[in-house]
């Protein structure tokens, strides 16, 4: 472990009076361990309350403590501390900077951690997060392969594909000049709980739901429209060339939302130890946008596929 500087001439002082009252304990050796605590002993027990005190803040201020938590599976302090400031958001209460610099560090560290140890395999939600937490606004692209391996986008697709047939058959033409979407022209499909976390589900007049055991999908985007814009290349036999795209926006639904709507939204990341995650309130990370550490933003992802009528 690094050295440890203490700068603050408060913390200057409660550590001197760490180290006296640990002489004096030495000193007096503890003699009334079955009786009464001597006085200067009792002052020594506040010094050590002190120190507590003094270390839990020094610990909440360094930037080690989030990813060494979430390394570790130690997370109860961090769980802790994401539910009090969860609390002050609900209240629309004031952070302190150091309380900001936490929820910093805290989300920076999860942005990075689906690259790498501890929390693996999440490269796109990662891309997202760290998009918000940086503030840019600018439209941002993401690589389709989250949807092109989805089990309700090929679902969706092959729907999309059939009103496509459907539309040349009856008139020769594609609706809308070739360009569509699932909201409003895909029926909902709901499914038993256990069939959603393998297939999805299209529900809210077209929208897709991602299958929950895709963990990569729907850590990135659990609901979302998907678009095609598609050409006739040839009329005999009937061929296709399809642009595919899915147009979202990364935000976070705020509390007082989600108590209108009677949700309790939150995210839940399962880290390397058996039974360890760590629970994130959505209406937290909403909060952030109103501290100023995010800003919501639109992104997309699209890929062309050509096709024929079997």
């Amino acid at each position: 472990m690094g050295k440890f500087t203490v700068t603050n001439s408060s913390e200057k002082k409660i550590a001197l009076r760490f180290k006296q009252s640990v002489h004096e304990k030495l000193a007096h050796n503890w003699r009334s361990v079955n009786g009464d605590i001597p006085e200067e002993n009792g002052k020594a027990e506040n010094y050590l309350d002190d120190l507590v005190q003094f270390w839990d803040g020094v610990k909440k201020k360094n930037p080690l403590w989030v990813p060494f938590s979430l390394g570790t599976g130690d997370v109860e302090e961090l769980q802790q501390e994401i539910d009090r400031l969860s609390r002050k958001a609900k209240k629309k209460e004031t952070f302190t900077e150091e309380e900001k610099y936490f929820l910093v560090s805290f989300y920076g560290w999860l942005a990075w951690g689906g690259l790498a140890y501890p929390i693996k395999w999440l490269p796109e939600a990662s891309q997202l997060l760290r998009h918000y937490l940086h503030g840019k606004t600018n439209l941002l692209k993401i690589d389709p392969y989250i949807y092109q391996t989805s089990s309700i986008v090929k679902y969706a697709i092959a729907e999309m594909k059939n009103i496509i047939l459907s539309d040349i058959a009856k008139s020769g033409k594609i609706r809308n000049n070739g360009s569509f979407g699932s909201p409003g022209n895909l029926h909902d499909c709901k499914r038993t709980r256990e069939q959603q976390k393998t297939m999805g589900e299209i529900r809210d007049n077209g929208y897709l739901l991602a299958e929950q055991n895709n963990t990569r999908l729907h850590k990135a985007d659990n609901r979302f429209p998907l678009y095609c814009t598609t050409t006739i290349t040839n009329r005999s036999p009937s061929q296709f060339h399809t642009i595919w795209s899915v147009r979202s926006v990364w935000d976070y639904d705020s509390f007082e939302k989600q108590k209108a709507a009677g949700n309790n939204l939150v995210t839940e990341l399962d880290l390397p130890m058996p039974g360890k995650k760590i629970s994130i309130p959505d209406g937290l990370s909403e909060y952030l946008t109103k501290l100023g550490l995010a800003r919501v933003f639109d992104y997309y992802a699209e890929w062309e596929e050509k096709w024929s009528q079997t």
